[in-house]
């Protein structure tokens, strides 16, 4: 019998999140990248500053996501909140020189 420590520790070996950060990229490269991903890409890139940060989701972190997400919309139903789910869109803007 697993232990619930055990179970947590085995499914982290199991299903990893992996990231990766790389300083330096130009906003050129990060467009490049994004463009060679496409839009039906499983990584999650994130960049500021010069600084790229590639994520690669575990299935613990997309269902607690889609968890979190459902019980959110039910709230905004059932108070009459007006939301905009955007799920997983690009926000594109050059940073600025200076």
């Amino acid at each position: 019998m697993l232990l619930l420590d055990d179970l947590s520790k085995r499914l982290q070996i199991d299903d990893p999140e992996e990231q990766r950060i790389i300083s330096k990229v130009t906003w050129s490269q990060y467009e490049v990248l994004l463009a060679e991903l496409g839009d039906s890409s499983y990584y999650r890139v994130n960049y500021l500053d010069g600084v790229l940060e590639i994520v690669v989701p575990s299935r613990r972190h997309e269902s607690g996501k889609t968890q979190i997400g459902t019980l959110l919309e039910i709230y905004f139903l059932e108070t009459d909140t007006e939301y905009f789910p955007t799920g997983s869109t690009t926000f594109r803007k050059e940073e600025q020189q200076g």
